[in-house]
């Protein structure tokens, strides 16, 4: 399964978006630069936010509305995170003190 690194910097406007919009913006920005791929094969995103039930019902935001007719043009496969009991409670500190969340994935155990 290949796994590609995306990057952008948040303009202010951006920086200020839930943070649902900014998951949804990084899908956005992703199959915009892997159009190709998008196109051709189906696309996994691991996720723990309800991303999914969020795009079927984006009735709070017109820029959701606009990303989720963007997006609605590929195969994407939104599938629930599995979380080691660790993780989820580094999840959870992080989530409720506001620190933006860096790769854990690499943290010798």
């Amino acid at each position: 399964m290949p796994i590609y690194y995306i990057s952008k910097v948040l303009n202010r406007v951006e920086g200020r978006y839930t943070p649902i919009e900014k998951m949804t913006l990084a899908l956005v920005i992703s199959a915009r630069r892997l159009r190709p791929y998008f196109l051709s094969h189906p696309i996994g995103v691991k996720t723990n936010m309800p991303l999914k039930q969020t795009l079927e019902k984006p009735d709070t935001s017109v820029r959701l509305v606009k990303w989720t007719v963007e997006l609605s043009e590929y195969n994407i496969l939104y599938l629930p995170r599995t979380t080691i009991k660790a993780q989820a409670l580094v999840d959870f500190i992080l989530e409720m003190a506001g620190i933006p969340m860096e790769d854990t994935s690499n943290v010798e155990r």
